[in-house]
């Protein structure tokens, strides 16, 4: 809590691992809050005032190396960290690490990332992957439709859906790349539906030997559509009953839509996708 007003600011003492991505956010709190994050000399490491939700702080950085970290938080704007702030009151900071890295997405947007190896997908090898916010992955070309529908997924680029759905991380939750051996793995944690409010948590990991694996977590979403197209104008093969099996092909077009008479049944499945 800052208390009182204009004459308090709150430090925060942790160990990090050097390599990790350390993710510091204040994600509730009547305040205008400001975050700074400084190494064991005391020398700033980051620093953020409203990079989360509204007037809320969030530092997303990669830890330089092992060791003691400092967090100070205040409230704006008292850059100077004396504790001179203009607004005060509980907050609630949620501090953690992640392996590889976070992306900063937007609502309907995406971004470009490294394989780290090349994957057979589709008829082509690739190098990179578009890491879609609405819960899919495109190769070629990003994506920002929100909008999930058989059409789209057969016309557009090659594309792996875990939960195509009108997602939103700059609402809530994360999404995140990781690497292992030939493997890259893509996160989405804690990431609402836009404007609801809910919670969809899946990770998808391609690997160098073209084979891909969906896990779920916790799936709040009712709607949305999950499968794997080559895309381009694909035939519609019909939708098949995701849960009805553990393992789909990897090529072709596998699908199934959610919504209406069929709701989303996918948390805690696990499903993979052979070539």
């Amino acid at each position: 809590e800052i208390e009182p007003t204009g004459a308090d600011i709150d430090w925060f003492r942790f160990g990090a691992h050097g390599g990790k991505t350390l993710v510091a956010e204040i994600v509730s709190g009547e305040l205008d809050s400001l975050i700074a994050l400084f190494d064991a000399s005391g020398a700033l490491v980051d620093f953020d005032d409203d990079g989360g939700a509204g007037l809320l702080s969030k530092i997303q950085v990669l830890v330089p190396a092992d060791g003691d970290y400092f967090l100070a938080v205040t409230t704006f704007p008292d850059f100077g960290l004396t504790g001179a702030g203009g607004s005060g009151g509980r907050y609630v900071l949620d501090l953690f690490e992640l392996d590889g890295f976070v992306l900063d997405l937007s609502d309907d947007d995406f971004e470009e990332v490294p394989l780290g190896f090349t994957f057979p997908y589709q008829g082509a090898d690739w190098t990179n992957v578009f890491v879609n916010s609405n819960g899919n992955l495109t190769f070629g070309a990003g994506d920002t439709d929100f909008s999930e529908s058989v059409a789209d997924f057969l016309g557009g680029e090659p594309r792996i859906a875990p939960l195509w759905d009108d997602l939103s991380p700059n609402q809530g939750g994360e999404v995140s790349v990781s690497y292992g051996a030939g493997a890259m793995t893509v996160t989405f944690d804690a990431v609402p539906e836009f404007l609801a409010g809910n919670s969809n948590n899946f990770a998808v990991t391609l690997r160098s030997d073209g084979s891909i694996t969906v896990a779920y977590g916790n799936i709040d979403a009712t709607d949305g559509l999950a499968g794997v197209t080559e895309g381009g104008g694909a035939a519609d093969p019909g939708a098949s009953d995701l849960s009805s099996s553990a393992t789909w092909p990897a090529a072709g077009t596998t699908y199934e839509l959610f919504g209406g008479g069929n709701p989303n049944d996918t948390t805690g499945l696990t499903l993979d996708f052979l070539p």
